[in-house]
């Protein structure tokens, strides 16, 4: 019968080279993120927060790189028990750069997750604010901070897996090899780190997620009901008003799904975790066997954001399109027009001038 240890043995022998496209690719998308969301005429809370994600994901992906690299594509470990071989090396180096590794992809990933929830109570806020008429004072400086706080928070999260675990000997025939070591030899540490991991890395995040989400699903349907409402009326004021209902709308279906696929990379880990805090027998026989597919859904994750703020947002879109075509602006073919920021700010070339962009759809359609 196939087994999860198969499936392990199996999956390994693709996961470092998958990991490594994944990587590569997640690597560029994120810097396209950054520039696109860095520029001054999409300056808005909820982009300022997009940018720290960027940032912590491209942060992971470039210490995965190197880890995949050696200690999966170069592996070349005879033992049967290659579980057991796959994370030893000779070289004292790459186990200290293991060692940094595993305290460094801790910190980056908890601070992606962090964000995920900084970005729903964000935008629901700024629903909350724009449906009572109201104005968050100094929202991107408020954003800022808030990032740079979760950076701070996430850290100081990682702390006890820093102290769990630590660089250990072995000598086995003519050879000394080095490897981590994690366990009860290190006390309290690591029972603190574990339910730290699972509680404040995990569940919690994910469960304030799924609190917010839910929230903001709320008002995608109240926003719908209203622009209902509104092309009933069919003024030429209400026109206007349902388009930019729209647009918040849609930018808010866009956030919802990027907290959807945090969900279901993260939940799952965080339910498994708990439930081999409870029963011990699970880490080794289930948890473990789907570590790697784990780190490769998280790593999916971490790259298809760029192709989800061009499907679903236009101002992304024509933004990038400014970037990319930046003197293609006097063809009679394209159409002058101004674009706004998710949060509805008009948005510009950077030079102070409206971008012109290659469109042939309406300016209130995608």
């Amino acid at each position: 019968m196939y087994s999860l240890q198969d499936f392990k043995l199996d999956f390994e022998k693709c996961h470092g080279y998958l990991s490594i496209i994944v990587c590569s690719i997640g690597v560029i998308f994120n810097i396209f993120n950054i520039i696109v969301l860095t520029r001054k005429s999409m300056a808005t809370p909820t982009n300022r927060i997009l940018t720290g994600l960027a940032v912590s994901d491209i942060l992971t992906m470039l210490s995965y790189v190197p880890f995949a690299w050696h200690f999966y594509c170069q592996y070349t470990s005879t033992s049967v028990d290659k579980s057991k071989e796959r994370f030893t090396d000779t070289s004292y180096s790459w186990i200290n750069f293991l060692m940094f590794h595993a305290h460094f992809t801790v910190t980056t990933h908890t601070t992606s997750i962090w964000l995920g929830v900084l970005l729903a109570v964000f935008r629901y806020q700024y629903i909350k604010k724009a449906s009572t008429k109201g104005k968050m004072v100094n929202a991107n400086l408020k954003a800022t901070f808030a990032v740079a706080l979760t950076y701070v928070f996430a850290t100081i999260l990682a702390i006890p897996n820093y102290l769990s675990i630590k660089i250990a000997k072995t000598n086995s025939t003519n050879e000394t090899f080095y490897g981590l070591e994690n366990g009860e030899s290190l006390g309290k540490a690591t029972l603190v780190n574990f339910w730290i991991h699972a509680l404040f890395i995990k569940l919690i995040p994910c469960g304030l997620m799924l609190f917010f989400g839910t929230l903001l699903l709320v008002s995608i349907r109240k926003t719908q009901l209203k622009g209902t409402q509104m092309q009933k009326e069919g003024s030429n004021r209400s026109l206007a008003l349902r388009n930019r209902i729209r647009d918040h709308s849609r930018t808010t279906k866009m956030l919802v799904l990027v907290i959807i696929l945090f969900l279901m990379t993260e939940l799952p880990q965080g339910v498994l975790t708990l439930i081999c805090g409870i029963n011990s027998k699970y880490f080794k026989s289930v948890y473990e066997p789907l570590g790697d597919l784990f780190d490769l859904l998280a790593l999916i994750n971490n790259s298809i954001n760029f192709l989800l703020y061009c499907l679903m947002s236009k101002a992304f879109r024509e933004a990038f399109v400014c970037i990319i075509f930046p003197r293609q602006t006097h063809s009679p073919q394209l159409q002058l027009h101004r674009y706004m920021s998710v949060d509805g700010n008009t948005c510009t070339n950077g030079n102070g001038a409206m971008c012109i962009v290659r469109t042939y759809i309406p300016l209130n359609r995608v």
